[in-house]
């Protein structure tokens, strides 16, 4: 079993609207729909600022937000299909009506793959595209809505199923692995290991020995990897463990 060696609660506030966590380099980003703020901590959650959204969005509710290179962040706003690009000043740089201009419903997640172009998927989950020099094109579709998708360097993962499917940014799949878990509903990477998660628990797979394993059990809203750092959230606080191999 692996064990939780430090664990530091960070209070933020009553939490009644969908969060996002999202890190870039020595930073963690909060995004907390409800209170439309983006709240920026430092890796041991001591923070460093609050920025207000409503000063840059005038309708719709941000539901989340992923840094590139600090220079370049995108918040979604998937109930407008709206994408924002915004400078390291949180200030609007660009923006993208994706239905207006794409005729797509989108759903509120995005990876950035290189300045100005990212992996996105529509609200259906049946379709992964790629948005490059202001090009979109398809590069996964499904017959049957997928559970989750994650992009990290050269890799997509797309959870679908029971199943995890490898792929590159182009859309070429690369593997198909089964990590032998039912009811799972989220996917991330980092350093070499694929993070799993359910309504209450977090799993590590290997990829080199297609092992699972139990890390964390307990409800959360949201949660991200940065090994061996977990951060999670639930709905009243924002947590990080430091994880033991």
């Amino acid at each position: 079993m692996t064990k939780f060696s430090i664990l530091i609660l960070v209070f933020v506030m009553t939490l009644e609207g969908r969060i996002s966590i999202n890190s870039d380099g020595d930073e963690i980003y909060f995004l907390n729909e409800f209170d439309r703020e983006l709240i920026v901590y430092d890796r041991s959650l001591i923070l460093k600022k609050i920025f207000d959204l409503n000063k840059i969005i005038t309708s719709g509710i941000p539901d989340n937000f992923i840094s590139f290179s600090k220079k370049i962040n995108y918040l979604t706003v998937s109930g407008n299909n709206m994408i924002y690009i915004l400078d390291d000043n949180y200030r609007i740089r660009d923006q993208i009506d994706m239905m207006k201009n794409r005729n797509i419903n989108i759903n509120r997640s995005i990876y950035p793959v290189g300045h100005d172009s990212f992996i996105f998927s529509d609200n259906l989950k049946k379709d992964l595209y790629l948005l490059k020099n202001k090009r979109i094109s398809n590069i996964v579709s499904a017959d049957i809505p997928f559970n989750d998708f994650y992009f990290s360097s050269d890799s997509l993962f797309v959870l679908s199923g029971e199943k995890i499917f490898l792929y590159n940014e182009k859309g070429i799949m690369l593997s198909k692995m089964d990590p032998g878990k039912k009811g799972l509903t989220d996917i991330s990477y980092n350093k070499g290991n694929i993070y799993l998660a359910d309504n209450d628990s977090v799993y590590e797979f290997s990829i080199s020995n297609k092992r699972i394993r139990s890390l964390f059990k307990n409800k959360y809203s949201d949660f991200l990897i940065d090994k061996p750092i977990l951060y999670y959230s639930n709905r009243d606080s924002l947590k990080y463990r430091i994880l033991d191999d």
